[in-house]
């Protein structure tokens, strides 16, 4: 499973007229340390403060772009939170995920570097 996971229950700041890019936009809108995000990778869930979401949110949309267009790629999320290196395959109308955790502000490291790193998404769903 994979899942991201936003807490929307604190006050936001203000988008500066000045931002040019999501990324910049969630930066002025989150402060640091203001609510958090997670991600649940099968099962083992990686704790995120929204602002460090401006860090991966470009890598995520072309993440998805990548996996609509159904060719093989590999991503990288380099944030202060953690570090992935994901390979997808696509095959068919299913997408499998290898992962090579790098770093991560949790213990978890082994157990996402376990057999636990690969993951089967269906397209369709």
């Amino acid at each position: 499973m994979f899942k991201i996971e936003v807490d929307d229950t604190y006050e936001k700041g203000l988008m500066d007229e000045e931002d040019t890019s999501l990324s910049e936009a969630i930066f002025s809108t989150y402060p640091i340390s203001s609510g958090y995000f997670s991600i649940n990778w099968n099962g083992i869930y990686i704790p995120l403060t929204l602002n460090s979401l401006s860090d991966i949110i470009d890598d995520i949309i072309k993440m998805l772009d990548s996996i609509i267009s159904g060719f093989d790629f590999e991503c990288s999320f380099l944030c202060e939170s953690f570090s992935v290196i994901l390979n997808f395959k696509i095959y068919k109308k299913n997408v499998i995920i290898t992962s090579k955790w790098i770093s991560i502000n949790t213990d978890e490291i082994f157990n996402l570097n376990s057999s636990k790193s690969v993951l089967l998404i269906n397209k369709d769903k």
